[in-house]
């Protein structure tokens, strides 16, 4: 019975510590990670009125950040695309 018991502490104590670990990671470490890649297209017929058009796309954004909207708005985009992905972001 003993040995039972010591197992299933372990077990839980194990299950605590990986949760408290990737916690720490999704609040702490993830949120520093914003990359931001810029791509300049060549479209063929395409209307001399639309040069300099910017358009960002954003995805796998997994929770709320404020830098988030700064980072975005810096980058002077006419449009805003998310790309299957659930984030609040207040504004």
């Amino acid at each position: 019975m003993k040995k039972t018991r010591k197992k299933n502490l372990t077990i839980v104590l194990l299950l605590f510590s990986a949760g408290l670990l990737l916690i720490i990671y999704g609040f702490l470490i993830e949120p520093d990670r914003l990359v931001i890649n810029n791509y300049e297209l060549k479209i063929k017929k395409w209307s001399p009125k639309l040069n300099g058009l910017k358009i960002a796309a954003i995805s796998d954004i997994h929770g709320g950040s404020n830098f988030i909207t700064e980072d975005m708005n810096c980058q002077k985009s006419a449009a805003l695309l998310s790309r299957n992905c659930f984030f609040h972001l207040e504004i």
